[in-house]
């Protein structure tokens, strides 16, 4: 799906694009409008262990990895540094990750989606996949979907996979 990034209105009201994020059942690449085609050499994955579904095996995120041969960095914001987060991170990720090559990047920032776009500007990406979750009444009202977020801001090409 096309998407124009940085609207006002999509930020403050969502469009088609972001109502299918939450509706979907099959992964979807949203291309922003200005994105220029260039090859895949390395996909930005934002993982938040704590939400990964325990039956997730990331199977079209590894098939997509090599069929490119691409790199895969895995990119985690925290709003303060932890050794043991970075440890349960790297465990439960490398254990789904371990027959595919990948790296581990850290931001550290108060706010998950500036601490994702801060981290895509620092660690540049052809792709940027991520995996929304389902959020509850107050989550959804109050912090909004970081994937949704993403969605209206990034200038690289979303692969959004389901949980």
């Amino acid at each position: 799906m096309g998407i124009e990034n940085n609207l006002t209105d999509y930020k403050l009201f969502g469009n088609t694009t972001t109502d299918a994020i939450k509706l979907m059942e099959f992964p979807l690449l949203i291309v922003p409008d200005n994105a220029v085609y260039v090859p895949i050499k390395t996909v930005t994955f934002a993982c938040d262990p704590s939400f990964l579904n325990p039956n997730s095996n990331l199977v079209q995120l590894k098939d997509f990895i090599r069929l490119t041969g691409s790199k895969l960095v895995v990119l985690h914001v925290m709003p303060s540094e932890s050794v043991e987060r970075r440890k349960e991170l790297e465990l439960k990720v490398g254990r789904l990750l371990s027959n595919v090559y990948h790296s581990y990047r850290y931001v550290i920032y108060p706010r998950v989606g500036d601490g994702l776009e801060m981290g895509l500007a620092a660690y540049p990406a052809e792709l940027f996949v991520m995996i929304p979750h389902k959020l509850g009444f107050f989550e959804a009202f109050f912090k909004g979907s970081h994937t949704s977020y993403m969605a209206v801001r990034t200038k690289l090409p979303l692969l959004v996979i389901p949980n």
